[in-house]
């Protein structure tokens, strides 16, 4: 009898301790998959803590994050700095930063390789900076339900994967050359950027707001959620809402133009300066067109398609769409 005591006094005493987070406080961080290891490559060769260097041996950037929120700042400056608001009691460094460079890259993960992933680890908050005015050659950012912000900075490829709940996703004034965005659950909202080659995004239930933009080529595909699209150049989409969620359009420019929604409705507003161009609209319900619309010419290249199953299809002033807009938002 006494030594089933003991032993469950020791059971105690291991699952009173497992309860507590790393830093002394009881931290749930979303996930809960028991089985699940944080596991990368090369993992004894990364050191632990903050890290600030020189951009001269560093070209690209690699960040992988579990919990909290990933932030990376172009600012002026000579170097890149990594930045966790996670501090540590004495012996659980394990849970801090970690990073390692490695041909160019400076890859950064959320702790140590090979720790269980539970609903103890810490949440953290991520600030990454670097220069303003370098060329970044790729910078990758992989989360689980961390959210994520991206500001004046510079990238010729640039990829964000989240595939946890409510991972929301902005990037705002930089430029881009080649640019994908991967969101299971958030939003992704794009303001003032510039895509040189392709904008490219997929999107689970959240919606995609781009504004003040201009991209050569925007192709994405929503599931549940809406894209909103506010005085932007937008020179080729193709843009598909496969389930619910509807399209708001306000001073577009365009030269080949492509959405369809399931279920939803599109309502439009093109840019004054627009002009010779076709529409194709195809709804159930009767097409409201612009009051100045004037048949194309034969040599009209131009085209806007919006096609909706079973919504609307609705041109009006730029007013009223920007109206239909701030009500979406507060959904």
């Amino acid at each position: 009898m006494k030594k089933i005591t003991l032993l469950l006094l020791f059971v105690l005493t291991i699952f009173v301790l497992a309860s507590c987070a790393p830093n002394g406080e009881n931290i749930v961080a979303g996930i809960t998959d028991p089985t699940r290891h944080y596991t990368y490559d090369d993992g004894e060769k990364y050191q632990t803590g903050e890290f600030a260097q020189t951009t001269e041996e560093i070209d690209s950037i690699s960040i992988d994050w579990l919990t909290g929120s990933v932030n990376v700042i172009g600012e002026d400056r000579a170097g890149i700095i990594v930045q966790e608001d996670y501090r540590p009691k004495e012996g659980y460094e394990p849970y801090s930063v970690h990073t390692y460079q490695k041909d160019g890259t400076l890859y950064i993960k959320f702790m140590h390789v090979n720790l269980r992933i539970t609903t103890e680890i810490p949440n953290k908050n991520l600030t990454v900076t670097v220069p303003k005015d370098f060329d970044y050659k790729k910078i990758s950012i992989t989360t689980d339900t961390a959210t994520c912000s991206v500001s004046d900075v510079i990238c010729r490829d640039f990829a964000h994967d989240s595939g946890g709940i409510g991972a929301d996703f902005l990037t705002e004034n930089c430029t881009y050359k080649s640019f994908f965005s991967n969101v299971t659950t958030g939003d992704t909202v794009i303001h003032n950027c510039t895509f040189s080659e392709k904008t490219e995004f997929i999107m689970g239930t959240g919606s995609v707001v781009m504004d003040n933009s201009q991209t050569v080529l925007l192709k994405g595909q929503c599931r549940t959620g809406d894209l909103i699209l506010q005085n932007s150049v937008i020179t080729k989409a193709n843009v598909n809402i496969s389930l619910t969620g509807d399209g708001f359009i306000t001073d577009l420019m365009t030269e080949d133009f492509s959405l369809e929604c399931t279920t939803g409705s599109i309502t439009a507003h093109l840019a004054p300066d627009m002009s010779d161009y076709l529409l194709d609209c195809h709804s159930p319900f009767d097409i409201v067109y612009p009051e100045d619309y004037v048949a194309p010419t034969e040599k009209t290249e131009t085209i806007v398609r919006l096609h909706t199953t079973t919504g609307k299809v609705k041109f009006a002033d730029k007013e009223t769409v920007e109206q239909e807009i701030a009500k979406a938002i507060k959904k």
